[in-house]
């Protein structure tokens, strides 16, 4: 599956693999999106970004990725987390967010996008950011969520579920992307079709969400 806002620039390549697809890697996933090169992440559900600019020796520990390097594929797995890709046109960098309600918590989309400042000197309002299907508030359901979430989630709370999608698209408006620069897929991945949930029962296998850069931009 792809996002319909990435289209207009056909240099940078982004694709969600699904159930349909039944990758089993994310080497798999890359390899059909046409990349021999990879950066991937033993994901912590925190906040933590890194820049690579080659395939890395070893697995990061993270949540999220960054390059502005052609043909280096990133990827990430999700399961009813949320998982977003980022483009900057004018800078040619990509990158991948995976944030479930603990990266919402901890604020990775705002230490992402707090990254491309410092590393690219990339404002928010050039950037381009489509976010995958999740889970949907009636499936995020918590045995006590006032108390295991951090105060600034508790306006998502809805009874004993959370609205995690609107939470993490408030912190992207709050961190200055442009409405009009986001693309949210609808759909849930524990109570809608085709995707792998691991509240649904799926507890080996994993969403993918690739993305990688093929040529320079040339985009003013």
């Amino acid at each position: 599956m792809k996002f319909q806002i990435f289209n207009q620039f056909p240099e940078v390549k982004i694709q969600i693999f699904n159930k349909e697809d039944d990758c089993k890697s994310d080497e798999e996933a890359a390899h059909r999106l046409g990349f021999e090169d990879i950066a991937k992440l033993e994901q912590i559900h925190g906040n933590v970004v890194h820049t690579v600019h080659k395939q890395p020796d070893t697995i990061l520990k993270g949540d999220s990725l960054i390059t502005n390097v052609a043909d280096l594929a990133l990827a990430i797995r999700f399961a009813d987390c949320q998982a977003f890709a980022v483009y900057a046109p004018k800078k040619h960098a990509v990158g991948l967010i995976h944030a479930g309600w603990r990266g919402i918590a901890a604020k990775a989309i705002t230490s992402f996008f707090e990254e491309l400042k410092n590393k690219f000197e990339i404002s928010q309002e050039e950037t381009f950011v489509g976010g995958a299907p999740s889970i949907c508030s009636k499936c995020a359901t918590f045995s006590d969520p006032e108390k295991e979430l951090p105060t600034h989630m508790h306006e998502f709370i809805k009874e004993s579920g959370v609205d995690l999608v609107a939470a993490a698209q408030k912190e992207l408006h709050a961190v200055g992307v442009p409405k009009d620069h986001i693309e949210i897929l609808p759909g849930c991945t524990k109570c809608g079709d085709g995707y792998f949930s691991a509240r649904g029962g799926d507890n080996d296998r994993r969403n993918y969400l690739v993305a990688g850069i093929t040529k320079p931009s040339r985009h003013p």
